[in-house]
């Protein structure tokens, strides 16, 4: 198991524990067996795309939320590069994303009445 999938383990485990579910009713709510569980949140085992969402719906984690606190654990700078990223957006100008003498889409209907006038 990689370093990611140790840390969303762990998160699962201390999630579990606080909220004082034993690894046999994750294991129930879950359909996942308790040796199976036993070894995803020790780390020793893998959790695939499925079973990490049963166990996020059963400890009533959002796994966006679960993969959010891992990766800030792995790389603490990635929250300081995201919001910098966010400002930047929220600050620059729209019409900075055209290039230089791009003229936007006027639609159907302008084009429709330019070609009428150009009929004349």
């Amino acid at each position: 198991m990689n370093k990611f999938g140790k840390v969303i383990a762990r998160l699962l485990n201390d999630e579990r524990l606080h909220k004082g579910i034993t690894q046999a009713e994750l294991a129930e709510s879950t359909g996942i067996s308790q040796s199976q569980i036993s070894k995803q949140m020790r780390g020793t085992r893998d959790i695939n795309i499925d079973e990490l969402s049963a166990i996020a719906d059963a400890l009533d984690i959002s796994l966006v939320e679960l993969i959010r606190k891992a990766e800030q654990e792995i790389n603490p700078d990635t929250r300081n590069e995201l919001e910098e990223r966010r400002k930047k957006a929220r600050m620059s100008n729209p019409s900075d994303s055209m290039p230089e003498g791009a003229v936007a889409y006027s639609g159907p209907d302008e084009d429709a009445e330019r070609n009428d006038a150009d009929d004349d």
